[in-house]
């Protein structure tokens, strides 16, 4: 466990970085985290719920704050992920401000892709 905490530590930072300095192509940083949580079937302990949960602020940030759709998709993506992991672990993430997020949008301002994949999120 302790390598993946490490290794999403320093992911965190790094989006944190690129985030900071408006970068527009976070996709291997975010991805790098996805694979992390992309197999819906493994129930092993991945990191400790703190790193689990500033992941999820800090991708939560990218999503609602970031410009650039190809962060918001990826971020949010990653988030269907990450949630699944948190589910499975008992973890619990702040969803209010996913979910305020999600009304305030629908297909005329968002995506369709964007849009399952924050429904999906949402539904428990």
């Amino acid at each position: 466990m302790a390598d993946f905490n490490d290794f999403l530590r320093g992911k965190i930072g790094d989006i944190g970085i690129a985030l900071a300095s408006h970068n527009n192509d976070m996709f291997d940083m975010i991805g790098s985290v996805r694979d992390v949580f992309s197999s819906a079937y493994d129930t092993r302990i991945i990191a400790e719920s703190d790193v689990v949960e500033e992941l999820w602020d800090l991708l939560l940030i990218v999503f609602v704050g970031d410009g650039a759709y190809e962060n918001k998709f990826d971020s949010i993506s990653a988030m269907s992920d990450i949630c699944l992991y948190a589910k499975k672990q008992n973890i619990s993430l702040r969803l209010d401000e996913l979910k305020e997020w999600r009304k305030k949008h629908d297909d005329k301002n968002a995506s369709l892709e964007i849009l399952e994949c924050v429904d999906d999120i949402l539904l428990d």
